[in-house]
C-alpha cells in the first residue's frame, strides 16, 4: 500500500511538470522574446569558434589530398614491402602532425587496403567483414570529396575522434585511396563546455539525419537523434522560440556538413508566475491528472508484459538483442566484473540445413543445448538469425574447454555443427568492441570450414 501511494505522488508530480510546461508555452511573455538578437549573436559566436577549430584539420586533409607526394606514394606503395611502405608513410605523416598530440593523420590505399598512421602501418582494412572498417566503403561510394565523421579511433585505443576523410585522385582521375586527419573530440567538447557553462545553453553538433556527432555528454554521440524538423540549409539559421525564455537555434555549418544546435536551459519566466490564469489552469490540471493516473495504473501490468516480450526471443525463450541494448546500450561498457569472457556462436551452413530440415527446430535444439552446457554461469542471447552470444563468468581457458565440449556434443548428435569465436572481456574496451573481437574469431572458424573454436 505504501509503495502504491509513492507511485501516485510521483505520477502526480511528473504530470504536473508536463502540464506546467504546456501552459507556460501559452503564457510566456506576450511581447515575444526580446533577447532574440542576443541569442542569434551567441549562436554565431559559437559557430565561428567551432569553424575556427576545425579549419586547420580540414586544411591539412585537403593539402594531403592534393600533395603529389601522397599521389606518388599511393600509386607505388603496392610494389613496396610492408616495412618500406610503413617507414615512408610514418616519416610523412609524423611531419604533418607537427607535434600536435591531439591530431592523427592517416592514409588508406585503395590498391592494397593498407592503413597507415603516424606510427607506420597499422592494419590491412577489411571493409566487408570488419565493422570498424565499414566507414571506408560508405565514404567512397558517396559523391563528395570529403566528409566529417565522429567515430572511436581504433588505432588509439577507442578515443572518440572527429575524422576529416578526403579522397585522393591522380591527374588522370583514377581513385587512389583516402587520406585525412583525426582530432580528438575532447578538444571540441572543452570549447563547447565553456560556452554552455557561461551562457546556460546546450550545444550539439548533428548530421543531416539529426544523429548527434559532438556533445559534451559523450554517451549521446552517435546514440541520440535531434528532431530533423529544425534542420534546414535554406537560411543562415532557424530560430524557434519556446515561450518567454526558451529557444532553439539551428545553423548549418557548411565546412563540416553538420548542424549546430543551440538551445536554452533557462527556468520559467517570472511573468508566467504572476499570471492568475496560470494557477487556474494548474488546478484544472490536477483534476485531469487524477483521471490519467487511474488509467496509467490499469495499464501498468500489461505494459510490463509487452515490454518483456519485446526483449525475449519468442522461438527460443532467450533474451534477444533488444534486451542487451536496454541493459548496456549501443556504445556501453561493462559495469560489472562478473563476466570474464565472451563467445559468439554461428550455426554452420544453416541456409543449406534449413532447406532440408525444420530450421526452427534446429534453432530451439541448439538453444536448449547451450542452456545445458553454459546455463550455470553464462548469460545466453539469441543475437539474430542463427547467431548466438554468451557472456560467461568463466575464464577464457575454462570457457574454451566448454566451447570445445559443446562443438563435440553437437557433432556427435549429427544434426548441425557450430563455429565459435571466444575472447577475454576487456573492461577498458566498449562492449561493442569486445563483441566484434569475438565475432571476428568466429568468422575465421567459418572460413576454415566451421565446427571449431578459435580464441584470442
Amino acid at each position: 500500500m505504501k509503495k502504491k501511494r509513492k507511485l501516485w505522488v510521483l505520477l502526480i508530480i511528473a504530470a504536473l511538470c508536463v502540464y506546467t510546461m504546456i501552459i507556460y508555452s501559452f503564457f510566456g511573455d506576450p511581447m515575444g522574446d526580446p533577447e532574440m538578437e542576443t541569442h542569434i549573436l551567441l549562436s554565431k559566436r559559437i559557430y565561428s569558434s567551432i569553424d575556427k577549430v576545425m579549419n586547420e584539420p580540414i586544411s591539412v586533409a585537403r593539402a594531403m589530398a592534393s600533395d603529389t607526394f601522397v599521389e606518388d606514394f599511393m600509386r607505388d606503395e603496392g610494389s613496396l614491402s610492408d616495412k618500406d611502405a610503413s617507414d615512408i608513410a610514418q616519416r610523412y605523416l609524423s611531419t604533418l602532425r607537427d607535434g600536435t598530440e591531439s591530431y592523427e593523420t592517416f592514409i588508406v590505399s585503395a590498391g592494397s587496403f593498407r592503413y597507415f598512421t603516424c606510427d607506420g602501418l597499422y592494419k590491412i582494412i577489411d571493409p566487408v567483414n570488419d565493422y570498424y572498417d565499414r566507414w571506408y566503403n560508405e565514404f567512397i561510394t558517396k559523391d563528395i570529396m570529403y566528409e566529417m565523421n565522429a567515430d572511436a579511433d581504433e588505432a588509439r585505443g577507442g578515443i572518440w575522434t572527429v575524422f576529416v576523410n578526403y579522397k585522393v585522385y591522380d591527374d588522370a582521375g583514377n581513385f587512389l585511396g583516402v587520406c585525412g586527419v583525426g582530432i580528438e573530440i575532447n578538444e571540441l567538447q572543452s570549447l563547447i563546455r565553456d560556452f554552455e557553462e557561461e551562457y546556460g545553453v546546450k550545444i550539439t553538433l548533428v548530421d543531416s539525419e539529426g544523429l548527434v556527432q559532438v556533445d559534451t555528454d559523450t554517451i549521446n554521440i552517435e546514440n541520440v537523434y535531434k528532431s530533423s524538423s529544425l534542420l534546414s540549409t535554406s537560411t543562415d539559421y532557424v530560430y524557434t522560440s519556446k515561450g518567454a525564455s526558451g529557444f532553439v537555434i539551428t545553423q548549418f555549418v557548411d565546412s563540416l556538413g553538420w548542424y549546430l544546435v543551440v538551445q536554452s536551459r533557462s527556468s520559467m519566466h517570472k511573468y508566467t508566475m504572476i499570471n492568475p490564469m496560470f494557477y487556474v489552469l494548474e488546478l484544472i490540471g490536477c483534476a485531469i491528472c487524477g483521471l490519467g493516473i487511474w488509467v496509467i495504473l490499469r495499464k501498468t501490468q500489461s505494459s510490463k508484459k509487452s515490454g518483456r516480450d519485446a526483449q525475449v526471443d519468442e522461438l527460443t525463450g532467450l533474451y534477444n538483442r533488444n534486451y542487451f541494448k536496454a541493459v548496456y546500450g549501443e556504445h556501453g561498457i561493462f559495469n560489472t566484473v562478473r563476466y570474464k569472457s565472451i563467445a559468439v556462436f554461428d550455426i554452420d551452413f544453416f541456409k543449406e540445413v534449413n532447406d532440408t530440415e525444420d530450421g526452427n527446430e534446429i534453432l530451439k535444439h541448439v538453444a536448449e543445448s547451450m542452456k545445458e552446457v553454459f546455463g550455470e554461469k553464462g548469460e545466453i542471447f539469441r543475437w539474430g538469425g542463427d547467431e548466438f552470444m554468451i557472456l560467461m563468468e568463466w575464464s577464457i581457458e575454462f570457457g574454451y574447454g566448454l566451447c570445445r565440449e559443446f562443438c563435440q556434443k553437437l557433432q556427435n548428435e549429427g544434426k548441425v555443427t557450430v563455429s565459435i569465436g571466444l575472447t577475454e572481456v576487456r573492461l577498458s574496451d566498449t562492449i561493442k568492441k569486445n563483441y566484434y573481437r569475438a565475432a571476428q574469431y568466429c568468422y575465421l572458424v567459418k572460413e576454415m570450414g566451421g565446427n571449431g573454436v578459435k580464441r584470442g
